[in-house]
């Protein structure tokens, strides 16, 4: 793959035509934003752009906020452009054969196969990087591309407390404010609303958390039939991360899920911890302080003695 930058990312897209557009599954705020801001720029452009993704693999929590006319999984491109994609395994199934031209991408280990990639892992999200290139192409930045960027960059940076926020990201999301976004509903949206299922399944982990290393770890299971029992999805579980993230002198939250073959794994660490690096210890990865892995085939009692003997290693 050649890495290129902003000003060569946009002189590509000047010469694309006929474009697709995808992200990886289970999307998020990020992954979701960037797409329906550069869909919305370069149509802007007088392009042909689709997003190949399905809609309705979406989470419910974005459902006001989707641009349906940018989705089109039948669309006849020419040339694609991944997002927020940071390793193939993360690519829908019916998407796994699709030729890859041009990756963008924040994450700090994208390993992802492309002829061209955009890679900044000092970006505090994808869109803030989508908006650069949007700038670079002399695109208008209209409301409706100014609400998908700010949702990806507020739900990256947990609506700027993470600590890849930086003095960059807070002049992005000024200028977004400028094209009269209501930041207020969104923030209200994505981060203090909550369903009555997600509420149950908040009660049900608080119930199964556990502490670890003088209480410098916190760690939770939830398993199939819990999710199923609080009619939850797995679009609902980023509430358990963010409940165990929030405990005072926890410094790195677990959240473990069940699911078909296996438990995945997200990491929440405080500054000074890399999740990331802790998560590749079991081939996982991802941003600085939030992080994934999954263990395949194996029982949770065995999985989870080897978590908390990396994690003693790691404290040490």
């Amino acid at each position: 793959m050649d890495t290129i930058d902003i000003t060569e990312a946009g002189n590509l897209l000047k010469g694309f035509n006929n474009v697709a557009i995808m992200f990886h599954k289970n999307p998020d705020g990020d992954a979701l934003g960037a797409a329906q801001a550069l869909c919305l720029g370069l149509r802007q452009q007088g392009k042909q752009c689709r997003i190949l993704n399905r809609i309705d693999e979406v989470p419910n929590r974005f459902n006001s906020f989707i641009e349906k006319d940018c989705f089109d999984s039948d669309f006849v491109y020419e040339t694609v452009i991944a997002l927020d994609l940071a390793s193939s395994e993360l690519i829908c199934k019916y998407l796994e054969s699709v030729k890859i031209n041009l990756t963008i991408d924040h994450h700090l280990n994208c390993s992802l196969e492309a002829d061209f990639g955009l890679i900044n892992s000092n970006a505090a999200a994808t869109c803030e990087l989508i908006y650069d290139i949007l700038i670079q192409l002399k695109v208008e930045i209209n409301q409706k591309i100014a609400q998908s960027l700010y949702i990806g960059i507020a739900t990256d940076t947990g609506c700027f407390k993470f600590q890849n926020t930086t003095s960059k990201t807070h002049i992005v999301a000024a200028s977004l404010f400028k094209a009269g976004i209501d930041f207020s509903k969104i923030n209200f949206d994505l981060f203090d609303r909550r369903t009555k299922a997600q509420l149950n399944l908040q009660n049900l982990a608080f119930q199964k958390l556990r502490f670890f290393l003088n209480g410098r770890c916190a760690m939770v299971l939830v398993s199939k039939s819990d999710m199923q029992s609080c009619n939850c999805c797995e679009a609902d579980f980023f509430i358990i991360t963010d409940m165990i993230r929030s405990i005072e002198e926890v410094e790195i939250a677990i959240a473990a899920r069940q699911v078909v073959g296996g438990v995945k794994f997200s990491v929440r660490t405080v500054a000074g911890l890399s999740a990331a690096r802790f998560c590749e210890q079991f081939g996982g990865g991802g941003h600085e302080n939030a992080a994934g892995f999954e263990f395949k085939g194996a029982e949770f009692e065995q999985i989870e003695a080897e978590v908390l003997k990396k994690m003693e290693e790691f404290f040490s």
